[in-house]
Formats: structure tokens, C-alpha cells, sequence
């Protein structure tokens, strides 16, 4: 799991982590717990061991704009944290049937948070990812994803592209890594759209070429 948080405009990274020290929040060494091996059997005797993550965040609060979790592919003890401390959960969902069969359980985990220990928690989108363009298969899962889960669904299909998979190794965001390129036009409208929302705004079309050209049903590859 990791922690992604956006500090207030005009403090840098340093400053914001050195202030939060002063305080008794020691955010470096919280990311260092987060990334231990063998976390989750650690918490397993904890009390109340699903709301230790939001108690530490807590406090973050009122200095932050953002705070973006970065969940593990499991719902571990660590997720079942994430869900606890969050207000909103953005749901990424791979285009193929394994991954929409699968996610049904997660929102029906997220359900059971929101009536018990976190009410505030809401499904604020389901955002199609790694869209494989050449195939009908790719196209047919976008269209169940969508006819099931309606409005729900972001406007913005993250296509796969190798650019994404590099980043990581280079330590840099794609949007750093490589600016041309089709995942930092899908990322960057995504984040359009999540601020649309956050405005009260409908959802806005992806722009900039970041909608996926989508095949021909007789040319495309099976």
C-alpha cells in the first residue's frame, strides 16, 4: 500500500513533512509500515485492527487537499484499512470478464464498510483500464461494464501502453516519464473529469485525443 498526498499550494514536499513532524506525525515512517512485509499478520491481534490506518490520517485532515491510497490487488486486512480511512473509492477495472467478474465482490465489501464502520464511504467511479484497442474482446467488456454499471463508469478508458509499465522502473509518474504519449493523455483526463466531479459537474467528455479509437467489429483481431 501506498500513500500519495497533495500538500497545500506553495509547500514543498520537505516542508510539508518536516511540519507534519512538529506536530507528531511522522508520515515517513507511516509509508515505511505501510510497505513492511508480513503488515497484514502483524495487525492480526490488533484491536480495532480496520480503523488503525484512518486514525493515523485523521490528523491530516485539515493540511491536505488530497490523499490518495494506493490499494494492494487483494482485500486484505490492508485494503479493508483503505476502505475504512477513504470518503471515496475510485475502482480500477481491467478490460477483460475476469476482471468484471471480480469486481463485484469488491463493491459489495465496499457496501458492507459504508452501512458499518465508515458511512462516508462512496463508489465515486469505475474507471476502465488497460483497454486493449486491436481486440472485439476489449470492446465487448466496455459495453457490460457500462450497460451495468450506467453513469457510474468514467468517460475516460486508460489504453494500454508500454509508457505506463516503464515508469515505475525510472521512479517517475507517466505524465513525467513520457508527455506524449497515449497513457498521459488518458491520465490527465482522467484527472479532468475527477475534478469535474469534485465541482459539481457532470463528467466531461476525455479530450486531447484521450478516448480510445475503438476497431471495427469485422477488422478486429479475437
Amino acid at each position: 500500500m501506498r500513500l500519495f498526498i497533495q500538500c497545500p499550494t506553495g509547500i514543498s514536499g520537505d516542508m510539508f513533512l518536516a511540519a507534519m513532524a512538529d506536530l507528531g506525525l511522522d508520515l515517513s515512517g507511516l509509508q515505511s509500515a505501510l510497505s513492511r512485509a508480513g503488515l497484514e499478520v502483524e495487525l492480526s491481534n490488533e484491536e480495532d485492527r480496520e480503523l488503525l490506518l484512518r486514525r493515523k490520517l485523521n490528523p491530516l485532515e485539515k493540511y491536505c487537499d488530497y490523499i490518495l491510497i494506493d490499494c494492494p490487488p487483494s482485500l486484505g486486512m490492508l485494503t479493508l484499512n483503505a476502505l475504512c480511512a477513504a470518503k471515496e473509492a475510485f475502482i480500477p477495472l481491467q478490460t477483460e470478464f475476469f476482471a468484471l467478474q471480480g469486481v463485484g465482490r469488491l463493491m459489495e465489501t465496499v457496501r458492507l464498510v459504508s452501512s458499518g464502520p465508515n458511512p462516508d464511504l462512496q463508489i465515486s467511479g469505475l474507471i476502465p483500464c488497460m483497454f486493449d484497442v486491436r481486440t472485439s474482446l476489449a470492446v465487448d467488456v466496455l459495453e457490460e461494464i457500462k450497460d451495468h454499471f450506467g453513469d457510474k463508469v468514467f468517460d475516460t478508458v486508460v489504453r494500454n501502453n508500454i509508457r505506463v509499465a516503464e515508469a515505475p522502473g525510472y521512479g517517475k509518474p507517466i505524465t513525467l516519464y513520457e508527455k506524449n504519449c497515449y497513457g498521459t493523455e488518458d491520465y490527465r483526463s482522467l484527472a479532468r473529469e475527477v475534478v469535474a466531479m469534485e465541482d459539481g459537474r457532470e463528467h466531461i467528455a476525455a479530450a486531447d485525443d484521450a478516448a480510445p479509437p475503438l476497431p471495427e467489429r469485422e477488422g478486429a483481431e479475437d
